[in-house]
């Protein structure tokens, strides 16, 4: 995958009132760029058709109202324009990516790939934005295309399309391939028109834009438009062309985008600062959160903060724990225990030749970490490891565990859970602990069902056991657990909580015992009592801690990151449109949080609390 997809787009402000000026993206030095940022006067006043629009011999370039912004699931948005980003080709041609779901938020749209000439016909490879196509249609006005029944609200090609008003399109990109590009527009008859010279940008009226088909005398002429896209093409008989580039920004321009005084009409998807009509302060760098907070050159803004990434490129960050100065982290696929500087920077190995690395937990000294074993022993060759902080040879502590699933440290002991076997329905995990320099393993509790995670504190063990699942589906069966440990070793556990679906992350302060469902944060007394649901509607929490003010957890489904107030309120995000967040930790001032890796993209991120 190319490094170009990592790009961020630093400046992303929209110019408003008499500048006229277009927002240009940021550009990389190696890449020439195919429009180069131009500006002008403010345009005439708008008729719905060409008399009234500006083009490039007027010397004048409109505002651009909006700025192109990739989110989850490949959907963009653009001001008005919203919809899906895609790549078609050819059966000869390639081109990488094949979507946008693993790009992230906020990015610029990058492509590379080769485009060849079948036997017969025409080779082609396109980076499309298809028009509020399965998207947020209820948000836009029926359009006025000539289809009576599209437009009285039924489902049809046209009622995923838009007859612009607008201008034109203001368009900026990186061409690292010097390709043969073709901006085009596909209109809901099966029309087509593009412009063939890009140079002549980054403004293009819709008077420029030619039938691509016929005569190339016909211009576009406001019918209802399904998709803009980008066209690398084969000239002649050419057998192949590489390409590459990166579509930065794409939007309608028009001089309706203003500010009178200090109010702005701004375009959907941009809000006022200052005077101007800037991009979504929940995901514009340069306004994040609140006009004027502008994240720093390695930060992304996600749901109005700027967020950090420590750690990017390990195969899959899982487990995370922190000291005064250094993040410590497994990476499953690569079997190695890993440590970063806390502000960032290259990680360095602790271990290496691990067999799965799960959850890890440091202390003053040493750094823990639980091996869950592999697949060819049915994972009962699982061990407990410990290395010292700075590197050296790892040391087991335990072995022959089945199935580890959770690990926590204390002031004397290392606590984890064996999960228990599938023969046996996962109803027979235990609990372990053995000392914290080595010797003969203990069990706690044995008898459990299906065991999530666990956590202690300087009295008891607390952990969840999942219960029972049907079809795929967790029963409510599962409880929440307590095990003094003042009363030697095992015991009697206590149930907390009972009647949760799918109970597992969990964690613990002075008072109370927090842990996550399927779908809610919940939290209870140390001492036992009444449930109490903090949070629902949540997407499978995967990591929890607490502070002393909040409550925070990912969603591993939904890729966020929240957090509540301790005695309940509106959660806040802190962090949205992660692939697949998963464990989390705290400091003072931030939360740290591992994302899962596709193709070698996992990371370690770090956002302000």
């Amino acid at each position: 995958m190319s490094r170009l997809l990592w790009v961020s787009i630093a400046s992303l402000a929209i110019a408003c009132g008499s500048s006229g000026g277009s927002t240009g993206a940021v550009k990389d030095a190696s890449a020439p760029d195919t429009a180069v940022e131009a500006g002008g006067s403010e345009g005439g006043p708008l008729d719905g058709g060409d008399a009234g629009e500006l083009d490039a011999a007027d010397g004048g370039i409109p505002p651009a109202c909006g700025s192109l912004e990739l989110g989850a699931g490949s959907l963009y948005t653009s001001g008005a324009l919203h919809g899906l980003a895609v790549t078609v080709t050819n059966q000869e041609s390639t081109i990488t990516p094949t979507d946008f779901n693993s790009v992230p938020a906020g990015s610029p749209l990058c492509v590379q790939g080769t485009v060849a000439n079948p036997p017969q016909g025409y080779g082609y490879a396109e980076l499309a934005l298809g028009v509020d196509e399965e998207a947020l249609r209820a948000s836009l006005p029926v359009d006025a295309g000539t289809d009576a029944a599209a437009d009285a609200g039924t489902t049809s090609y046209e009622s995923n399309s838009i007859v612009p008003t607008s201008d034109g399109l203001v368009v900026h990109v990186r061409n690292a391939g010097n390709s043969p590009l073709s901006l085009c527009l596909d209109g809901a008859n099966d029309d087509t028109w593009c412009v063939t010279d890009l140079s002549q940008g980054p403004f293009f009226p819709w008077s420029s834009f030619r039938d691509n088909f016929g005569s190339g005398a016909v211009a576009y002429d406001r019918q209802p438009i399904v998709d803009i896209y980008l066209n690398a093409s084969v000239a002649g008989s050419a057998a192949s062309t590489p390409f590459a580039f990166c579509l930065d920004n794409l939007a309608e321009a028009a001089s309706w985008c203003g500010c009178m005084g200090d109010a702005c009409a701004c375009p959907m998807g941009t809000t006022a600062c200052n005077a101007t009509c800037v991009l979504d302060t929940a995901i514009n760098p340069s306004d994040c959160g609140a006009c004027g907070t502008v994240c720093s050159s390695t930060s992304a803004c996600s749901a109005g903060q700027c967020q950090n990434t420590i750690v990017s490129g390990p195969s899959n960050p899982y487990s995370i724990a922190l000291d005064a100065n250094n993040v410590y982290f497994t990476d499953l696929q690569a079997g190695a225990v890993l440590m970063a500087a806390r502000g960032g920077g290259a990680p360095v190995p602790i271990a290496s030749g691990q067999s799965l690395p799960f959850v890890i937990a440091v202390d003053a000294t040493s750094v823990y970490w639980a091996n869950q074993g592999t697949a060819a022993n049915n994972f009962s060759d699982g061990t407990i490891m410990k290395a010292p902080l700075g590197g050296g040879t790892p040391v087991t502590l335990a072995s022959g565990q089945t199935d580890l699933e959770a690990l926590a440290v204390d002031a004397t002991s290392v606590y984890w859970a064996n999960q228990g076997t599938a023969a046996n329905n996962f109803s027979d995990g235990t609990i372990m602990k053995v000392a914290l320099g080595g010797g003969t393993p203990v069990t706690l509790a044995a008898g459990q069902l299906a065991i999530g995670f666990l956590a202690v504190d300087g009295t008891s063990i607390y952990w969840t056991d999942q219960g029972t699942a049907t079809s795929g589906s967790f029963n409510a069966d599962g409880s929440v657990m307590k095990l003094a440990l003042s009363g030697g070793d095992g015991g009697t556990p206590t149930i907390l909580a009972s009647g949760q679906v799918g109970p597992f992350p969990i964690t613990v302060d002075g008072t109370s015992v927090y842990w996550g469902t399927t779908g809610t944060i919940a939290k209870v007394p140390l001492g036992g009592g009444d449930t109490v649901v903090l949070a629902s509607g949540q997407s499978f929490p995967f990591g929890i801690a607490v502070d002393g003010t909040d409550v925070y957890w990912t969603n591993a489904y939904g890729g966020s990151v929240v957090k509540v107030p301790l005695a309940g309120g509106s959660p806040v995000t802190l962090a949205s449109g992660q692939n697949n967040a998963l464990f989390i930790a705290l400091d003072a001032t931030n939360v740290y949080f591992t994302t899962e890796g596709v193709a070698g993209a996992g990371a370690i991120v770090r956002v302000a609390k």
